[in-house]
């Protein structure tokens, strides 16, 4: 399992697509540095540099994007370059292979997540005053971009879910983008016109922070257990389906 980890890692390191993900993100995180430092001052934003690491967390929304591509090829790409058949014949079984790129995905999440948070705090350090008294802050820090955490695994397993269905990585990356664009606009209608069927769309639940802002949740009778269930339910759905078609479906390159 690891050196198949290891494997798939290094094809994500070299790839064109890879280095222009890291190249965004680190674009993100300058600019949206800049932009809030121009637009908005120092006061709006906390003065100091764990002020804007808080504050910069909105702009993870847009990493989550970003990184929809590596989830959703990682699996096509392999059909597309007809490197599926070296991969099969060896010892490891289909599902071991699978898992690895999934693993490979989630491991992609966190580094686009860390390289985010050193540059903004880099960058924070450079455009805000550092306050050791902040440091106590540093729990609200870590809980944002935990819940930013729990999407973006989200988003990413229905990009792999689809490059494995379909095998079509256009196709994967073009749907997981309309969905994390609209599918929380549509809960939101759900809200608003009081139809509590929207309380079991998953991105009605994605977002557990709505149960720690001291606010009411989108639909009554949601509670933190609750939309965990729904999660949970929808991930591995989707996990079972990717398996049965890698695994039982037969391989044509």
């Amino acid at each position: 399992m690891m050196n198949l980890i290891r494997n798939e890692q290094m094809k994500l390191r070299y790839k064109t697509s890879t280095i222009a993900i890291v190249i965004i993100i680190l674009a993100i995180a300058i600019l949206g540095a800049l932009l809030a430092r121009q637009l908005f001052g120092v006061g709006k934003i906390g003065e100091t540099t764990m002020g804007y690491l808080i504050f910069s967390t909105t702009f993870l929304s847009a990493v989550k994007l970003v990184l929809i591509p590596i989830a959703g090829t990682i699996v096509s790409t392999e059909f597309d370059r007809g490197t599926i058949k070296f991969l099969l014949i060896r010892p490891a079984k289909r599902s071991t292979i699978l898992l690895s790129k999934y693993i490979t995905i989630l491991l992609a999440s966190i580094y686009g997540l860390l390289l985010f948070f050193i540059v903004s705090f880099i960058v924070g350090l450079v455009l805000f005053p550092f306050k050791a008294s902040d440091l106590s802050d540093t729990w609200i820090l870590a809980s944002r971009y935990g819940f930013q955490w729990i999407e973006i695994i989200v988003v990413l397993t229905i990009a792999f879910t689809v490059s494995t269905v379909f095998r079509n990585g256009s196709l994967a990356i073009g749907i997981t983008l309309l969905i994390a664009l609209v599918a929380k606009t549509v809960s939101s209608l759900f809200a608003h016109f009081e139809r509590s069927e929207g309380k079991y769309l998953l991105f009605s639940n994605v977002d557990l922070s709505q149960y720690f802002r001291g606010s009411q949740p989108l639909f009554d009778g949601m509670t933190l257990p609750f939309s965990i269930f729904i999660i949970v339910g929808h991930m591995i759905f989707f996990l079972a389906l990717s398996w049965y078609f890698f695994v039982k479906r037969d391989v044509s390159v």
